[in-house]
């Protein structure tokens, strides 16, 4: 920067200067970043970059205004020009997006099962858990009929919420009535018995021999007088019997 002229001399020897010119030289911009809010977060969530006030900015991600809104993980800069028209370029500031936890229940055993029976769900290891029981642990044991699923918060305080596991209690067969007929009074074999049963998991099956032979038929006809166990059971092969 400064005043300039120049003062030439012709081939006569004849001089003359110039008129003065003053010359400008603009600092290029420095511009900085700050952002509202911890540049580490977790998936889904954003912070916003401010860029000092200039005439016109460039951010690294492509967005042209004075605030640029960031949800990926990167380093990012800005380009600013003044209103001057001169250039220049912040230092950068890192943003680190931490992934959210995806638990996956795991199950000890079937979960379908008859009731009286239980199955314990476990998850991924992480910093605390929140099952939809209420439960805090890293596994639960359940025997009622539900959808279950647990939020797990890890190192990184992100938190995720698993897919439902749906576990079935079955109800347990009963033996409603047992009816015993003897047509003739006789002992000649005409005699029949009628089991009804509830609710059960079908199909049912019954037996009159103790259990050693089940059959899909709840009628036991041309049976001799004498004394049967009635036994029945279940597709969960729950049985339940009545002398």
């Amino acid at each position: 920067p400064g005043s300039y002229t120049v003062t030439v001399t012709d081939t006569n020897g004849c001089t003359a200067t110039s008129p003065t010119v003053d010359v400008l030289v603009y600092v290029n911009p420095t511009p900085s970043i700050s952002a509202d809010d911890s540049t580490t977060f977790c998936q889904g969530d954003s912070v916003t970059l401010s860029s000092t006030v200039y005439a016109s900015y460039i951010w690294s991600s492509g967005q042209t205004s004075q605030l640029a809104v960031i949800d990926s993980t990167g380093s990012y800069s800005v380009t600013v020009i003044d209103s001057n028209g001169c250039s220049g370029t912040s230092a950068s500031i890192t943003v680190t997006v931490n992934p959210i936890p995806v638990p996956v229940i795991s199950s000890g055993g079937p979960t379908s099962f008859c009731e009286g029976d239980s199955v314990t769900l476990t998850t991924d290891t992480a910093s605390s858990y929140l099952w939809s029981t209420g439960a805090t642990s890293s596994s639960i044991t359940v025997s009622s009929s539900n959808s279950y699923t647990v939020t797990v918060t890890d190192s990184n305080a992100c938190y995720g919420t698993s897919s439902p596991t749906l576990v079935t209690s079955n109800p347990m067969a009963v033996i409603d009535s047992v009816i015993a007929m003897d047509a003739s009074g006789c002992a000649i074999g005409d005699g029949s018995i009628t089991v009804s049963a509830s609710p059960g998991t079908a199909p049912l099956l019954y037996s009159i021999d103790g259990g050693s032979t089940y059959v899909g038929n709840n009628i036991f006809t041309n049976l001799r007088a004498g004394s049967y166990m009635i036994s029945i059971t279940d597709r969960d092969r729950k049985s339940v019997q009545e002398g």
